[in-house]
Formats: structure tokens, sequence, C-alpha cells
């Protein structure tokens, strides 16, 4: 009857070993698990936000490059502009040279002149901040700024102003994750009377790091 009790505690006791490992490689495995999914999310993150940075810097260098276009493209304009205005002003002297002079020696003919106009840049100020000068030689009237409805506007626009050659204004605006359209419009009319308006578009200079 000995032998048969303590084969039946030892079978007993196998089986509750047995038992138990298998409960113990299970809480193993589902550690392991729970760690390599741990490992995969972290990779995840990792390299969603390599990718986000990645995205933000190719946008950076996509804006900064439309606003070097932009800005060769408005120098190419005022070169252009200027021969033309130079090759007038020699074909007007030219032609008044070749009239025929009253007797007394006197003439009323007045020399060509180039016309006064209204010249703009659009600079970084400081913080969110920046500059609208008007560098041309022509006083701009009516002036206003606008901006796309994806930049962020702390304050309201300047609208309804009057810059003299050299004057400035400045006005608050930043870009966010969601600008599609970082452009600033000005408005302004070349007359007082309001009677004709002019249009120029810049983007949005890229602001220095915070």
């Amino acid at each position: 009857m000995v032998d048969a009790l303590s084969t039946d505690t030892i079978l007993t006791a196998f089986i509750a070993l047995v038992t138990l490992a298998g409960v113990v490689g299970s809480i193993v495995i589902a550690r392991i698990g729970q760690k390599q999914d741990q490992v995969l999310a972290t990779a995840e993150a990792d390299r969603a936000e390599r990718a986000q940075g990645a995205s933000e810097a190719s946008a950076a260098r996509a804006e900064a490059a439309a606003a070097l276009n932009i800005d060769a493209l408005t120098r190419i304009a005022d070169v252009l502009e200027q021969s033309i205005s130079s090759a007038l002003e020699r074909s007007a002297q030219a032609a008044v040279q070749r009239q025929e002079r009253p007797a007394s020696g006197s003439s009323d003919d007045m020399p060509f002149a180039n016309p006064a106009r209204v010249k703009w840049s659009l600079g970084h100020h400081k913080g969110d901040t920046y500059i609208l000068e008007n560098i041309g030689d022509a006083t701009a009237y009516n002036v206003s700024v606008s901006a796309a409805e994806s930049m962020l506007l702390p304050r309201k626009l300047p609208s309804d102003a009057q810059l003299e050659p050299g004057e400035a204004l400045t006005f608050m605006a930043a870009r966010t994750m969601g600008t599609v359209d970082s452009t600033i419009t000005v408005k302004w009319s070349p007359t007082e009377d309001l009677a004709e308006e002019g249009t120029w578009r810049y983007p949005l200079p890229p602001r220095p790091p915070r």
C-alpha cells in the first residue's frame, strides 16, 4: 500500500510540475510578444517622425525656391523695364534734336522722363512680424495686405494705408502645419483719386529658427 501511495504522489507531483511549467511558459511567451509589439510600435513611431521631418524640410525648401524664383523674375522685369525706358528716352531725345528749332533758338520741348512708380520689398522683421517697404519713387495710396486662409494671422492685416517712398509698415503672419499657400498679396492705388489699382504677390519669407 505504501508503494501505491508513493506512486500516486509522484504522479500527482509530476502532473502539477508539468502544469506549472506550461503556465510559466505561457507567461514568458506572452511577455516576449508584448516586448516585440512594443519594439515594433517604437520603430513605427520613429519612422513616422522621420517621414514628417523630411516632409517639413521638403516643404521649406520648396517655399524657399519659390521665393527665389519670384525674386529673380522681379529683378529681370525691373532690368527690362529700365532698358526699355532708357531706349525710349534716347529715341525721344533724338527725335527732339532732329526737329527744326525756331529762329530764336528757343524750344519748349521737355526732355523725356521715366514715370515714378511704386516698388515693394517684403522681408522678415522679428518673431512673427514682417515688414513691407515701398522702395519705389512714388506714393502708394489705399495700401492693403491679405493672405491665404491657411495662414495664421494673430492680428488684423493692414488696410487703407498710405506709404511714401522709403516708408514701410509691419504685420504679423505665421505658417502652420496646415498651411498650403503662404502668398502675401499687396494691393494699392498709384493715384490719390484711387482710379487705378495695382497688385503685387510674394511668398512669406522664411522665418529664422526660434
